[in-house]
């Protein structure tokens, strides 16, 4: 997030900060609904699912890190 808000991107950095917190209840609704044995791992779960939503973002939006002077 910190990247993206640097180089200007407010828009990404705006979702990375809202995605997590969108993110950890409904994945851990799910393992504690399929493994309950597994909560503790919904919050890893749900950073690598913001992982790759944010790179497949970065790749559809083909953003390019440009410093602004």
């Amino acid at each position: 997030m910190i990247v993206y808000k640097l180089y200007g991107h407010h828009r990404m950095a705006l979702f990375i900060s809202f995605a997590l917190s969108l993110t950890v209840i409904p994945v851990m609704w799910a393992v504690a609904r399929w493994a309950p044995g597994w909560l503790w791992y919904s919050y890893l779960i749900a950073y690598l699912l913001e992982a790759l939503i944010i790179f497949i973002l970065h790749r559809a939006q083909r953003i390019r890190f440009v410093l602004k002077d």
